[in-house]
């Protein structure tokens, strides 16, 4: 990895993320008599909001659907921010930087299509999945080795802890715990 690319990495106090195609594997599951859609995520997924909350890293969520489902997982996971509905990213991103008091060089954005291209661009590190349109793969900083809601999240936040010098407290964080939920 780029030493160019690591120093980007390590200013990192703000996380925002595209939900489908990211924390899901983009499905939409409608079915008959069913009000709304499904969505699966993946467990590990899950767990890296807590290892980045534990190294310091806030977590937002931005997707342009609506999706009660999305507002119920992170609820569970004590997400920072989650918003949905949400066709303007960058706009929304930039009142959650401007509440945390957070510039751009220390916000990351992960998302995998064209409405997430104005916020990867901003974000002073990005990423995406290897399934993303060529576009999207060209202009982040990263590509993750683990596709759309099987771990891309994840896998994302240990390269950012670990850039931050921060997996040691991760470790530690959860070694002490008594009970992981």
């Amino acid at each position: 990895m780029e030493n160019r690319t690591l120093l980007k990495a390590e200013k990192v106090s703000l996380l925002v993320s595209d939900v489908d195609g990211i924390l899901t594997d983009g499905k939409l599951y409608y079915g008959p008599g069913m009000q709304g859609h499904m969505k699966a995520f993946h467990v590990r997924d899950g767990l890296a909001v807590k290892m980045a909350q534990a190294a310091g890293i806030r977590v937002a969520f931005i997707s342009a659907k609506e999706s009660s489902v999305l507002r119920r997982r992170a609820d569970e996971l004590g997400v920072d921010f989650c918003s949905d509905g949400v066709l303007d990213k960058i706009a929304r991103a930039r009142e959650i930087c401007d509440t945390l008091h957070v510039s751009w060089d220390e916000t990351a954005a992960i998302g995998d299509d064209l409405v997430d291209m104005p916020i990867l661009r901003q974000a002073g590190f990005s990423a995406t999945v290897p399934e993303a349109p060529e576009d999207i793969r060209a202009i982040v900083d990263l590509v993750t080795t683990h596709p759309g809601g099987k771990g891309a999240f994840r896998e994302l936040v240990e390269f950012l802890v670990r850039a931050g010098g921060k997996w040691e407290e991760v470790l530690t964080y959860f070694g002490g715990m008594h009970e992981i939920r």
